[in-house]
């Protein structure tokens, strides 16, 4: 069964990088209570206190996608994005196997 990994970057508004990384740290405990959660870790960035990585990997995509439906999410999501400054970096990944499949 294929599993799933979320990558996400987040820089904070002036001000409010402490503030966001509490939030991803919600986040963060409400990934790896979760079904199917296998590891999910935020960590700020060398050198740039603005800057937050959120790390998430599922056992599977439904889980994955289970995850980011729930309510508590949602709520989180709210109150991360008047901390954000631009865009968040998303990227998401499927592996199928032991390591990631790459495309030729």
């Amino acid at each position: 069964m294929p599993h799933s990994t979320v990558i996400a970057i987040f820089r904070a508004r002036p001000g409010c990088a402490d503030a966001l990384g509490a939030q991803l740290d919600r986040l963060g405990a409400i990934g790896r209570a979760g079904p199917g959660c296998q590891n999910c870790a935020v960590r700020r960035a060398d050198g740039d206190p603005a800057t937050w990585l959120l790390h998430a990997r599922w056992r599977s995509p439904d889980d994955a996608a289970a995850f980011f439906r729930a309510p508590a999410v949602g709520d989180v999501v709210d109150d991360l994005a008047p901390l954000i400054a631009g865009d968040i970096g998303l990227a998401s990944f499927v592996e199928e196997g032991a390591y990631p499949r790459l495309a030729a």
